[in-house]
């Protein structure tokens, strides 16, 4: 009876020991497959069962909706010009060329010019009676002023051309229009001969102008 219980204790170890290294290669696995899970947020199931889920029709929808806003949104900034502000500039106004003569003196081009001109009278915009150079200004003057900037043509003649009609002044006054893109700025007369009955039906208008002396 003996030799029967040492023969089954011989036999017992081994199968302990094959029992043992089963449960140790089902924990190893247990515990790299919950490693596993924990990157894969795809992966479904408890314990042995589990396997890694594919897309499902929410996640299809929601990929598809995002390709779609993304091909719209390429397609919109293709299709639309970049606008850009784009700012007229300054109106330029070119100043008569000032030339010396053999006798020393002053003189001017006498190259035909265009530009804006505007118009004034006594009483209007606070203008009162007397212009630049001592003239008195009247609503029969034949005088123009020009720009500041432009005094050394003071006492100078102009002829200035409208339509069909070219008037002869002479410049005796001065004004701070030039940052307007204006060239010129007739008195009455001047205006009056061109058929205007007032500034204000003449406003501003392009003419052609020269210095004649």
């Amino acid at each position: 009876m003996g030799s029967n219980s040492t023969k089954r204790g011989s036999r017992t170890r081994p199968a302990i020991l094959a029992l043992l290294v089963v449960m140790l290669v089902l924990g190893t696995s247990t515990v790299a497959l919950g490693a596993f899970m924990s990157s894969n947020s795809k992966v479904l199931g408890v314990g042995r069962i589990q396997s890694i889920a594919p897309d499902g029709p929410t996640d299809t929808q929601t990929k598809l909706m995002l390709s779609t806003a993304e091909e719209a949104q390429t397609a919109e900034l293709i299709a639309t010009p970049t606008e850009r502000e784009v700012v007229a500039p300054e109106p330029e106004v070119v100043a008569p060329v000032v030339e010396s003569s053999s006798s020393g003196q002053s003189s001017v081009s006498g190259s035909w010019s265009t530009g804006k001109a505007s118009a004034y009278s006594l009483g209007d915009f606070g203008v009162d009676s007397y212009t630049a150079n001592g003239s008195i200004l009247t609503d029969s003057s034949m005088g123009v002023a020009v720009p500041a900037e432009w005094s050394y043509l003071l006492g100078s003649t102009v002829e200035i051309a409208y339509g069909d009609i070219v008037v002869t002044a002479t410049v005796n006054d001065t004004g701070g229009f030039l940052r307007y893109g204006r060239s010129l700025d007739l008195q009455p007369g001047v205006w009056k001969a061109f058929g205007f009955s007032s500034v204000y039906d003449w406003g501003v208008r392009t003419v052609s102008w020269r210095v004649v002396g």
